[in-house]
């Protein structure tokens, strides 16, 4: 078991390594990638993949969860596309939060 868990952890650290690398590390995949294959392209910054490629996490076909950090990875690249929230500012928050009017026609803070 021992044995196992560290081989995992290499190859965690190794995809994790790529992904920060301090040069661009492009990944070129040809045929089947599969589970761990997939894993490492999901670590690159660039994947120039070939026509007849076919990619799979295999692992999660039979119930099991990607060990080499390739669901980590796959949120990550999902999430990139996505524009970030601005907060609020403090006089939204309280022009939100002083919507309500009571009989009077005044203000009241919920």
């Amino acid at each position: 078991m021992g044995q196992i868990r560290s081989m995992v952890k290499g190859y965690q650290s190794a995809v994790q390594r790529l992904k920060y690398a301090t040069v661009p590390v492009v990944t070129a995949p040809y045929g089947m990638t599969l589970g761990g294959g997939l894993e490492l392209c999901m670590g690159s910054d660039a994947v120039q993949a070939a026509t007849e490629t076919y990619t799979g996490l295999v692992e999660v076909a039979v119930g099991l969860i990607p060990g080499g950090a390739g669901t980590m990875n796959m949120l990550w690249r999902s999430l990139e596309g996505i524009p970030k929230v601005r907060a609020s500012t403090r006089s939204n928050t309280s022009r939100r939060r002083s919507k309500y009017r009571d009989g009077e026609g005044r203000h009241e803070r919920c």
